[in-house]
């Protein structure tokens, strides 16, 4: 029989017990119990102090960060382990991240303006968003009255918005009648010269020799150094038509006649004479107002004042010396000389005598006077309308038969230039009034735009404007925008005390500007 072995029963209970704790992973090796109770319970905190442990349960504690993070998180400004209450909060954007309480308490009432200047804060703080009588609203009815104004005065043509200063200028002067209605140009008594009734003529000889040696020089120089700035715009060849000296002579004509040539004003570089010339030259035209004017005369009738002539508008000087007022520049110069070669003040160059009819222009083409023919009066029509006759037969004139009464006590620019924009079919404008008897020698319309085309005629009365009237033309249509178009004339005597006015019976095209200029001497 073998032997009993002598066994614990109670060691035998604890191995048992604590092999179950090691199957439950609730055995804590080498503690006590209450250690392991902590670690079961969580609240044991290994290898740290006690009031890092408390620290650490009441979250106090931010292990691994920064003094400054961790004041951010006592202040609320991080949200790491905060409620779902919190976080909510910033979901909804209801917490300010960043900012302070009284900043957070602006923003929630829209009293911070972040990015404004302060007149723009205190503009937002005098306005509620509605019109509960806080706000300051009285700019809006005078606002209203100023857009009605404005309107207005673009209907009236008062507001010259996108227009040159030239133009505003224009439109003071009553020269330019842009954008207005029928109504308004038949109020318009169509006097575009801005000196009613001024006597412009072509100088004589004796008044061109006044003027020439009354220069600092007797050259071209001294031509551009006067108060007339003239510059050296060449001329034009009667034989073939062809410029010549451009920029190199200046060449004017007078109106005085020599045999069957006539006399000009010439000068170049190196000097300056009075010279006879071929009628059939082309020339250029500086006009002069007939008479001996004072200082004060000019200075308060002519100094600030302008006068239009075929669309363009000039200005007058005065010479002390010989007590003369000239234009300001050259007949078809778009600006007064800058120097003597400045092409924009060289102008037209017309033959000696002959009215302006297109043939003046630089580029007008030519027509051969010998063989084609020439007209035997200056106002008589032709092939030869609007072109430069070219002539080599003596007396080399334009003229068939010789006219030495040409510009002789004759006013060479006694015109009328009326300007229409927009002609209708049925316009029935006023152009103008003579107190005295006027022969009309000429009417020459030209016409801008697209296509243009206007079906007009011209009469006269000296009874009433409300009558039917006299024909000065006969019913015509102009198209042309290059030289123009030279109307026929019908009963061109006008007596003293008569209206002159402008009649339309068709108009087409788009943007149409449409000029008339009639030509008249004083019987």
């Amino acid at each position: 029989m073998s032997a009993t072995p002598n066994i614990d029963p109670l060691k035998i209970e604890g191995h048992v017990t604590q092999a179950a704790a090691i199957s439950a992973n609730t055995a804590k090796t080498g503690i006590t119990t209450s250690q392991a109770n902590a670690i079961t319970t969580n609240t044991a905190k290994t290898g740290i102090t006690s009031s890092q442990a408390s620290a650490i349960t009441a979250n106090t504690s931010k292990i691994g960060i920064t003094p400054a993070q961790s004041s951010a998180i006592t202040a609320n400004t991080a949200k790491a382990g905060i409620t779902s209450a919190q976080a909510s909060a910033i979901t909804a954007n209801t917490a300010k991240t960043g900012i302070t309480s009284s900043q957070a308490n602006a923003i929630l009432v829209n009293t911070a303006k972040t990015g404004l200047t302060s007149a723009q804060i205190t503009i937002l703080g005098n306005t509620s968003g509605t019109n509960t009588g806080d706000q300051d609203i009285s700019g809006i009815a005078t606002n209203a009255t100023n857009i009605a104004t404005n309107v207005t005065a673009i209907a009236l043509n008062t507001a010259k918005t996108g227009i040159s200063t030239n133009q505003v200028n224009e439109i003071a002067a009553n020269t330019a009648k842009v954008g207005i209605t029928t109504a308004q140009a038949n109020a318009i008594v169509a006097n575009t010269s801005s000196i009613y009734g001024v006597k412009l003529k072509t100088p004589t000889e004796t008044e061109w020799e006044a003027e020439r040696t009354s220069w600092g020089t007797n050259n071209a120089a001294g031509a551009f150094g006067s108060v007339l700035k003239l510059p050296m715009a060449g001329n034009r060849s009667n034989s073939n038509g062809s410029l010549s000296s451009v920029g190199a002579f200046g060449r004017y004509w007078s109106s005085t006649v020599s045999s069957t040539s006539s006399r000009s004003l010439d000068f170049s570089s190196s000097n300056a004479v009075l010279n006879t010339l071929n009628r059939a030259s082309g020339s250029s035209v500086r006009l002069i107002v007939d008479g001996i004017f004072t200082q004060n005369e000019y200075n308060s009738d002519y100094s600030t004042k302008t006068i239009e002539h075929l669309g363009l508008t000039y200005g007058f000087v005065y010479n002390t010396d010989t007590q003369k007022i000239w234009l300001d520049r050259n007949l078809g110069a778009t600006q007064v000389a800058t120097s003597s070669t400045d092409t924009a003040s060289y102008g037209d160059l017309y033959q000696w005598g002959r009215p302006f009819d297109g043939h003046q222009s630089r580029t007008s083409s030519t027509h051969n006077g010998d063989t084609l023919g020439k007209p035997s009066t200056e106002y008589e029509t032709g092939s030869w309308d609007s072109k430069f006759i070219i002539t080599s037969t003596s007396p080399n004139d334009w003229l068939s038969v010789q006219d030495t009464s040409l510009l002789q006590n004759r006013d060479s620019m006694t015109s009328k230039t009326f300007n229409l924009q927009a002609p209708t079919a049925s316009d029935d404008i006023t152009i103008f009034r003579t107190d005295v008897a006027i022969t009309v020698h000429r009417v020459i319309t030209v016409s801008t735009g697209t296509s243009p085309s206007t079906t007009y005629q011209l009469k006269h009365s000296n009874v009433s404007r409300s009558v039917a009237g006299n024909a000065l033309t006969t019913l015509g249509t102009t198209t042309n925008s290059g030289a123009g178009d030279v109307a026929t004339l019908s009963d061109n005597t006008i007596p003293a005390n008569s209206w002159i006015w402008l009649e339309t019976t068709a108009a087409s095209g788009t943007n149409v500007y449409l000029s008339i200029d009639i030509r008249y001497t004083e019987d």
